[in-house]
């Protein structure tokens, strides 16, 4: 990583920990593997070390992230009250991520305080590329930007100078897997959760939301002990007395899950009120949105439009589109009241639900606003092997209005930790608590 990037970095970070600064929150003053490293040697490299800045609560960690881009983990271990090592096996031609502290569990002082949010990635050896690779690549990638990225003009970054400012580290890459944490490194500097690199079968995330989902599945059980599983993709329950639950992890769903979804909901039909929870959900399909949607809609409404990035149109976008759903008539209607439960690990098409909800009969969401970002993403080859993936829509809200970090924003707020939600549920009590009358 060269020092503009650097400082880029500590000026993102001095921005997100500003609102912090009081609680005086620990952070991570040391990785070894360096982030972004690349080339790493897979036999030579067994530990992994992160070192904070003060002592820290050495009862437990918080590493966590995607487990697809985790190396394989055979020990962890704290060295002294501030150094946390894991033994790992890693495999060449590979890049691993880790997130440490974000969400819940976290690393946490000895006085309880969170440590700050810190991503870590890096590379190891890969094959040469082939000569001209890496040219041809961002070339690509400036055409990408230019033609079809969306958000191109409203993240406050010059992707010309970006590039530039990472041309030492992106020509330099001798392999893929360093060519492609290279260019994430670039698109980095957007902070655009909705950019991703693809290596292989590999997605590397360009950045990563600043605040955990509100949402922690030991306090839900801890609630709810009947709690069943749903296929691979929600969970269901009901109380004593006769409210639903309904979680729906993400709406990417087979033709299968969809189903299982749907009968969980009609199961769910005699009860007097219900709750669906969509806190986790930050990818997926909209129809499937609308499939769920459409049991708690009356008649058909427009809930959102969205204008596609195209140059050569005026002004650089499409005419605007509309986004339309039609409630459902017969055996597949809940009449009852219905909580939604939202916060900012809500993305994509969760937003879109939401969206859709907010036509329901009588539904309230309720939670914490939700993360801004819906943008339809679209792939574009690099390299053989090498990908990006940028959002090419504007989504708006009905009437027009902006909706790119903004999100959604709920009927009932409720403030809630990372902490509180292993201990139990905040945002489910408060929907209950609403559903019942009480106060």
């Amino acid at each position: 990583m060269n020092a503009t990037s650097v400082t880029r970095r500590l000026a993102a970070l001095a921005l997100l920990t500003a609102p912090l600064a009081a609680q005086d929150r620990p952070h991570v003053v040391g990785l070894d593997p360096p982030d972004c490293a690349a080339e790493l040697d897979p036999a030579a490299t067994t530990h992994l070390t992160v070192t904070f800045d003060r002592d820290m609560d050495t009862a437990g960690h918080g590493v966590g992230g995607e487990r697809a881009l985790w190396p394989a983990v055979s020990a962890t271990q704290w060295l002294d009250r501030r150094t946390f090592r894991l033994q790992v096996g890693l495999e060449a031609d590979r890049i691993y991520a880790l997130d440490l502290s974000r969400g819940a569990p976290r690393f946490v002082d000895a006085e309880g305080v969170g440590a700050m949010p810190t991503s870590w990635r890096f590379a190891t050896r890969g094959e040469p590329l082939p000569e001209g690779t890496v040219a041809a690549a961002l070339e690509r990638l400036r055409t990408a930007l230019r033609e079809h990225y969306s958000r191109r003009d409203s993240r406050g970054v010059d992707w010309d100078r970006a590039i530039a400012d990472h041309l030492e580290q992106v020509t330099s890459s001798r392999s893929g897997p360093a060519l492609a944490l290279a260019l994430t490194d670039v698109l980095g500097q957007g902070q655009d959760v909705d950019v991703d690199v693809v290596w292989g079968r590999t997605t590397i995330p360009t950045s990563a939301p600043a605040e955990p989902a509100n949402f922690a599945l030991p306090g839900l059980q801890l609630r709810l002990a009947q709690l069943q599983r749903v296929e691979r993709v929600g969970r269901m329950a009901r109380t004593e007395d006769r409210i639903g639950y309904l979680q729906i992890d993400s709406f990417a769903l087979q033709r299968r899950e969809l189903d299982q979804l749907l009968q969980a909901l009609r199961s769910l039909n005699d009860c007097k009120a219900l709750v669906l929870d969509v806190r986790t959900c930050h990818a997926g399909d909209e129809d499937a949105a609308r499939r769920i949607a459409a049991f708690f809609v009356a008649g058909e409404h427009t809930y959102a439009m969205h204008r596609e990035r195209d140059v050569t149109a005026e002004g650089g976008f499409r005419d605007v589109v509309p986004h339309t759903m039609r409630g459902n008539d017969g055996r597949d209607v809940f009449d009852g009241p219905v909580a939604v439960l939202t916060g900012p690990g809500v993305r994509d098409a969760g937003e879109l639900f939401l969206m859709m909800m907010q036509r329901a009969r009588d539904a309230v969401l309720v939670g914490a606003r939700s993360y801004g970002s819906v943008g339809a993403p679209q792939l574009h080859q690099l390299a053989p092997g090498l990908s990006v993936r940028l959002p090419h829509w504007l989504l708006l809200r009905a009437n027009g209005a902006t909706f790119d970090g903004e999100g959604v924003e709920p009927n009932l707020v409720v403030a809630s930790t990372p902490e509180q939600h292993l201990a139990g549920d905040p945002v489910l009590d408060a929907a209950l608590t609403r559903l019942r009358g009480e106060r």
